[in-house]
């Protein structure tokens, strides 16, 4: 699980690619979890349940899945996860675990 860190009043997008089997290496075509297929869906889902931290904006393409976030409470962690189906079906499920700066 990837870790990060968002100050309270910062406005980020964070997200996966999930066609690449190595996230940073940016020159190269990979297979990566998606084999070939593409992305039919994506969900993101923050918890715990009732938090500050608000998504304000999603956006997927074939291949990659971007979330939005914003606000949050100062020395809180949170969990930000994405779930995905593939047009082959297949479910797929990545987190980011965020922690808000104290101001």
């Amino acid at each position: 699980m990837e870790r990060v860190r968002k100050d309270p009043g910062e406005v980020n997008s964070w997200g996966f690619h999930w066609a690449r089997s190595d996230p940073q290496d940016e020159t190269t075509e990979q297979q990566g979890w998606l084999q070939g297929s593409t992305l039919a869906s994506s969900d993101w889902e923050i918890t715990p349940e009732g938090a500050t931290l608000e998504i304000t904006e999603e956006t997927n393409s074939q291949q990659e899945t971007l979330v939005q976030l914003s606000g949050g409470q100062p020395g809180r962690q949170y969990r930000v996860k994405n779930t995905v189906v593939s047009a082959s079906g297949a479910i797929g499920v990545k987190s980011l675990l965020l922690t808000i700066a104290n101001s």
